[in-house]
């Protein structure tokens, strides 16, 4: 569950230290890259209204799965968005993937942990999301946008991929 919260934490993160190149790109403004950065909150509050009723009806596993899952497709698909609208619902979409791991991570520990361990737990997965996302502002422009040759598309592409991967150790 920590592994599942650091890439919701990675992810989320991501695209703060690439507005320059996506505005530049994109031919955004301002106004319109504020949207697309707060419209993962707008979908994830709506579904977290639901996101337990979801979990019961399709187990915390599975709800997990989804999550992760489309959390890391929201990444992916930012390499193809070529305006405004697409992005914004690229960035959309992670929102309905991170309730359930918001929730569904806290609501797994409860069930598998007890006493002192369940402490220990719930710190481990805490510091999961904050982890997640400091790799992400120390590695995206430093790291990763040079090693796809400055692109914010491929940066993306790149940071979707741990998602996946903890989507298949999950399942």
């Amino acid at each position: 569950v920590s592994l599942l919260y650091a890439c919701f934490g990675m992810i989320q993160r991501s695209i703060s230290p690439l507005v320059t190149p996506i505005m530049e790109d994109l031919s955004i403004s301002f106004s319109e890259i504020g949207a697309i950065l707060g419209a993962w909150q707008l979908t994830y509050i709506v579904v977290a209204i639901i996101g337990g009723t979801i979990m019961d009806r399709f187990g915390i596993r599975k709800a997990l799965l989804f999550g992760i899952l489309i959390i890391g497709l929201s990444a992916a698909l930012r390499y193809f968005a070529n305006g405004f609208v697409s992005l914004l619902l690229f960035v959309a979409l992670f929102g309905l993937g991170g309730p359930m791991i918001s929730i569904g991570c806290p609501k797994t520990i409860a069930e598998w942990f007890r006493g002192k361990e369940r402490g220990t737990a719930l710190g481990v997965f805490m510091a999961a999301s904050a982890t997640g996302g400091l790799l992400s502002f120390l590695t995206v422009n430093s790291v990763v946008m040079p090693f796809t040759g400055d692109s914010w598309r491929l940066t993306f592409v790149l940071f979707s991929l741990p998602a996946f991967m903890a989507a298949l150790l999950w399942w």
